[in-house]
């Protein structure tokens, strides 16, 4: 089992995610609208809204997202410690979840 805690929107949210449950794990990133030429001036973490670890279930049936990085709540100086971090703990739960589909496509690289 795995809790989950955190304050999204300013209210208390807890989850417990079953580990037996758990088919895959990913770093996903989501970016805002790049203008033309908008990355000649500016990098392309100057435009990422929102880190997330990305839990998918043997169900198929919906992800658990859990939130790293926040462009309105991070500094940008963060986020190379941050998708370190979320990159640790998402090797971590492939480990350690039995049915991960993709632990074993990992481990080949």
């Amino acid at each position: 089992m795995l809790v989950v805690s955190g304050i999204p929107e300013g209210r208390p949210h807890h989850a417990v995610i079953d580990l037996n449950e758990v088919s895959g794990c990913a770093v996903k990133k989501y970016y805002g609208r790049i203008d033309v030429n908008g990355l000649v001036n500016k990098g392309l973490n100057q435009y990422l809204e929102k880190m997330v670890l990305q839990i998918e279930f043997l169900s198929k049936k919906q992800t658990a997202d859990i939130l790293i990085y926040k462009q309105t709540d991070n500094d940008i100086r963060e986020l190379p410690v941050l998708e370190l971090k979320a990159k640790k703990w998402m090797e971590l739960l492939l480990e350690i979840s039995p049915n991960c589909l993709k632990k074993k496509q990992l481990l080949k690289l």
